[in-house]
C-alpha cells in the first residue's frame, strides 16, 4: 500500500479536484506516513478539509510528515482547522506551514498544547508567514520543549530585531 503522497507544485487542481482528493485519502484505512501538498494551490476551504482528514482516525497515529508550504490556507477556517489537527497528531516529525498566510500565533498553540510533537517534531518550518513578538514568543516557549527538533526554519518572517530576544533567550 501506498505509505507516501507527493502533490507537489500541481498548482492546476482546482478546489473540486482537491476536495475530491481528500474525499479519495479518507478511504485509505491506514492513512499515509508523508502528504506532501505544497504549492497545489490549497484554499482554505480545502485547508479545512485536510485539517478534518487529519484528526480522523488513523491519521493523527500515522501521518509523520506535513508539507502544506506555498499554499493559501487562510488565517482563519483554514488555520483553525489545521491546529485541531496539530493537536490531535502524535507520530508527527515534519511540519512545513511555509508562505501559507496562516495565523502563526493559531499554530503555535496547538503546538504547545501537544506534548508529542513536543517529543517528536524534527523539522518545523514557518518561514514566509508573519511572525510577531507574542508569536515568537511562543515559538520560543515551544523550542523550550521541543527535545528532538533539529531544523527551525523561519526565513523571512518579517520579525523585528527585538522580536527575535525571545527566541535568543
Amino acid at each position: 500500500p501506498i505509505t507516501a503522497l507527493d502533490l507537489a507544485h500541481n498548482a492546476l487542481m482546482d478546489e473540486a479536484v482537491l476536495l475530491r482528493l481528500v474525499g479519495a485519502l479518507r478511504t485509505m484505512p491506514n492513512g499515509l506516513r508523508s502528504l506532501q501538498m505544497d504549492g497545489c494551490g490549497l484554499s482554505p476551504r480545502v485547508a479545512v478539509s485536510v485539517g478534518a482528514l487529519l484528526r480522523e482516525r488513523p491519521w493523527p497515529s500515522r501521518l509523520q510528515r506535513l508539507t502544506l508550504s506555498h499554499n493559501n490556507v487562510g488565517r482563519e477556517d483554514g488555520t483553525v482547522a489545521l491546529a485541531a489537527a496539530l493537536r490531535c497528531s502524535v507520530a508527527l516529525q515534519e511540519l512545513d506551514v511555509t508562505h501559507t498566510q496562516a495565523d502563526m500565533g493559531m499554530i503555535l498553540e496547538a503546538l504547545l498544547a501537544n506534548e508529542a510533537l513536543a517529543r517528536n517534531l524534527r523539522r518545523l518550518n514557518l518561514g514566509t508567514n508573519k511572525l510577531s513578538r507574542a508569536t515568537a514568543a511562543q515559538l520560543a516557549d515551544f523550542l523550550a520543549r521541543a527535545s528532538s527538533l533539529a531544523l527551525l526554519g523561519i526565513a523571512r518572517v518579517q520579525l523585528q530585531p527585538e522580536g527575535f530576544e525571545p527566541l535568543m533567550a
